[in-house]
């Protein structure tokens, strides 16, 4: 049977303690007899009945106000001593591995439609490019024809004041 196991920034996290509060009353329990597993790196793992042992040593110490050795040791007594390492370490590893894998399949699958979101923007992007290229070429050929336009004019205005005036009467000759 497998067991859910916690490591110490997770009991952190899900009982609002202070990771270095936690390391205190783990050596205090561990004092008294209490066993916690351990993983290949020597490092504790919390089982569910370990975290309310955490969050009841807390919650006895401040309602009872009682001292820190005192709530220890009357929350070993009430919760017994556990003899032996717990549960295996290789299933504590084993546990937590699976949600490791939890968790990088769950990013797996929001990264591959984050890249298929990103995909569809690209060529989105693409055929903005396109429209864009093909509207200035109009707007460019526009531009042109309206320049040529005005130079016409300008030439035609420059010519007519050059020539010089004739009278009316002098048109037909």
């Amino acid at each position: 049977m497998q067991t859910k196991a916690y490591w110490i920034s997770e009991v952190a996290e899900l009982t609002g303690i202070n990771i270095n509060t936690i390391r205190k009353y783990c050596l205090l329990l561990e004092q008294n007899g209490y066993r916690f597993a351990r993983d290949e790196q020597d490092r504790r793992a919390f089982t569910p009945q370990d975290v309310i042992v955490i969050e009841e040593i807390a919650r006895i110490k401040k309602s009872d106000k009682l001292s820190l050795d005192e709530s220890v040791s009357r929350v070993a007594e009430m919760y017994g001593k556990k003899e032996g390492p717990g549960i295996m370490p290789s299933i504590i590893y084993n546990a937590h591995n699976d949600e490791k894998n939890l968790v990088v399949e769950g990013i797996k699958a929001q990264l591959d439609s984050i890249t298929k979101r990103m995909d569809e923007m690209v060529k989105f992007n693409e055929s903005l490019v396109t429209e864009l290229e093909k509207r200035d070429k109009e707007h460019y050929k526009r531009f042109d024809e309206l320049m040529n336009a005005q130079l016409e004019t300008r030439r035609m205005i420059a010519a007519a004041q050059e020539s010089p005036k004739k009278k009316w009467y002098q048109i037909w000759k």
